[in-house]
């Protein structure tokens, strides 16, 4: 009888376990929302230490006119470009190839732009604006003490710039 009473016992402490123990769940995704507070942005070049490694940091800053459109081809912006190229450009220049990425100064963006240039490497550089503005620009921007280049863009020019096989800027003509 006492054997009885033990089974009978050690039974409901097994239903008990099983009927309490951790409930099957069917449904064992995570489910993970998107944060809508946050706004969706383009990625640019905010800073020298978003140029890959062996590149040049650029800086490009309008100083006379409203504003500046500067299409690019051989640059670095972060921007996922269409292919551009290839470009001879004057004088002992190397070829010029890559992805164009643009560049807006001035109006409701800021009047200074950054981008990145593999050390040693070319860029194109077109004005898509009609009025005469002047910019400067550097691919020694992380530097202490920069060397610019300083140019007035008139409406449809092109240019290019050699990096010199490091970083100093070098106009191609």
């Amino acid at each position: 009888m006492k054997n009885l009473f033990l089974i009978y016992i050690l039974a409901c402490m097994t239903s008990l376990f099983l009927f309490t123990s951790c409930e099957e769940n069917t449904d064992q995704a995570i489910k993970v929302k998107p944060d809508t507070t946050k706004e969706i942005t383009t990625r640019t070049i905010e800073d020298c230490e978003d140029c890959p490694n062996v590149h040049c940091c650029c800086a490009i800053e309008l100083l006379d006119g409203e504003t500046a459109d500067l299409l690019f081809c051989g640059v670095y912006t972060a921007m996922i470009g269409t292919p551009c190229g290839p470009f001879t450009p004057p004088g002992n220049c190397p070829t010029v190839s890559g992805t164009s990425s643009t560049i807006s100064l001035g109006g409701s963006n800021p009047t200074r732009g950054l981008f990145c240039v593999g050390t040693g490497g070319a860029f194109r550089l077109e004005y898509l604006g009609v009025e005469t503005v002047s910019i400067r620009i550097t691919c020694q921007y992380d530097d202490v003490t920069p060397d610019w280049e300083y140019i007035n863009l008139e409406e449809d020019d092109v240019l290019y710039f050699d990096s010199n096989g490091g970083c100093f800027l070098i106009e191609c003509n």
